[in-house]
């Protein structure tokens, strides 16, 4: 009885491992290892870099410059106008205008009236004494002048008869003549007679500083 049950144990012992392994077999298959394994080197990428041709060609080429020259763009400089003195000098006729109006001379000086204007103009004084047409219709163009030698001093007004009149009407002009004046120069002669105008002064100051230190002297003595 004892040996029957020892078969029966180790019947369903070897059959219950027979199930165990065929249950395994289905749920985790075999597979056969591979003949190769896949490969593990990588290759970058290149890393060489063509960068573009840095050379440039302008499309301007500047003019070619002679010796000496800047580079650099020269400033322009406008010229200012020029106007004559009020003193000396000449007149300049414009339109419609005398430029300056009053010009200062030396008696015996010649003074010139250019005209510069678009316009017909004359040159007529006042009291007659200096007429540019001498007179008659005729007038200056531009680029023409007219000189006229002051002999004597004083005020000399002047005007236009085409654009001004007498009076300082219009168009119109005033030359001052001065008298000559000379060099003062000192003579020696002048020099001695100053001299001896002044030598009795300054003696009779000192005779003046003299009298009165005595006195004094003379005060303290008796007060003792």
């Amino acid at each position: 009885m004892t040996r029957l049950r020892l078969l029966t144990v180790m019947v369903f012992a070897a059959a219950s491992s027979s199930l165990m392994s065929g249950a395994n077999a289905q749920q985790y298959p075999y597979y056969p290892p591979m003949s190769s394994p896949p490969p593990t080197s990588y290759s970058p990428p290149p890393t060489s870099y063509s960068p573009p041709p840095s050379s440039y060609s302008p499309s301007y080429s500047p003019a070619p410059m002679s010796p000496g020259q800047s580079s650099y763009p020269q400033p322009q400089f406008m010229s200012a106008p020029i106007y004559q003195p009020t003193t000396g000098g000449g007149v300049t006729i414009v339109d419609n205008a005398f430029q300056p109006g009053q010009v200062t001379i030396n008696k015996g000086d010649s003074l010139t009236w250019s005209d510069a204007g678009r316009n017909p103009h004359t040159v007529t004084a006042d009291d007659g004494s200096f007429d540019s047409a001498n007179g008659t219709s005729a007038t200056l163009s531009s680029g023409q002048t007219f000189a006229h030698v002051f002999a004597t001093p004083g005020r000399f007004p002047y005007h236009c008869r085409i654009h001004g009149g007498a009076g300082g009407v219009g168009m119109s002009g005033v030359v001052v003549v001065r008298g000559a004046v000379s060099p003062s120069q000192t003579s020696p002669s002048q020099m001695a007679f100053t001299g001896l105008a002044v030598a009795p002064r300054i003696a009779a100051g000192l005779l003046s500083l003299v009298l009165g230190g005595l006195l004094v002297a003379m005060a303290k003595r008796t007060a003792t």
